[in-house]
């Protein structure tokens, strides 16, 4: 497309300008941004990527911890109505759990602390 005032139009920037010249420079750095651009998006997906993969990564996990620690749960309670059963009473104070072992020894050194 030419006209008087113009000599050349750019199909790529929908405008036009006067010489070949600043065509070819202004679609070169139209060019240079635009590749730089999907770059950066290219670059965002993949990282979008790393943290999905990473989540599923979790949810699968969690998901095996979860059924592991329903079998154990399972066991236990059965283990607990098969001793019922035969013995007719099964008694199991809090403090035969490790875990809990850690929580009363620091109740214990905080009220320590209070007191003394």
């Amino acid at each position: 497309m030419t006209n008087e005032n113009y000599g050349v139009y750019s199909w790529l920037l929908n405008k036009p300008f006067k010489t070949k010249e600043e065509l070819l420079k202004a679609e070169a750095e139209y060019n240079k941004a635009h590749e730089k651009e999907l770059k950066e998006k290219e670059e965002k997906k993949q990282a979008a990527k790393k943290v999905e993969d990473a989540y599923n990564n979790y949810i699968k996990v969690t998901r095996e911890t979860n059924k592991q620690i329903q079998e154990a749960y399972d066991k236990f309670l059965d283990a607990g109505r098969e001793f019922g059963n035969k013995y007719k009473t099964f008694h199991m104070s809090i403090q035969d759990f490790p875990e809990s072992k850690s929580l009363f020894k620091s109740i214990e050194d905080l009220f320590n602390d209070l007191l003394f």
